[in-house]
């Protein structure tokens, strides 16, 4: 409940970009269809490919991170 509170203080200043880590737990779809720009930092592969338009990969190699 205080996580969703949080998002809710956040979603009333209406940000354009908003940063998450692990979000989607707390979100419900009414929350989830209001926001316009995520940042999603996640180690679930299958929720970023369902939710993602655009998917970046780090790697801890140096040079070898990815985007798609």
């Amino acid at each position: 409940m205080q996580q969703r509170v949080a998002i809710a203080r956040v979603l009333t200043l209406s940000p354009k970009i908003f940063l998450m880590d692990e979000p989607f737990g707390a979100l419900d779809a009414l929350t989830w269809v209001e926001i316009m720009t995520v940042i999603l930092v996640t180690h679930n592969i299958d929720e970023a490919m369902l939710l993602a338009e655009r998917i970046t990969i780090l790697s801890p190699i140096q040079g070898e991170n990815s985007t798609w």
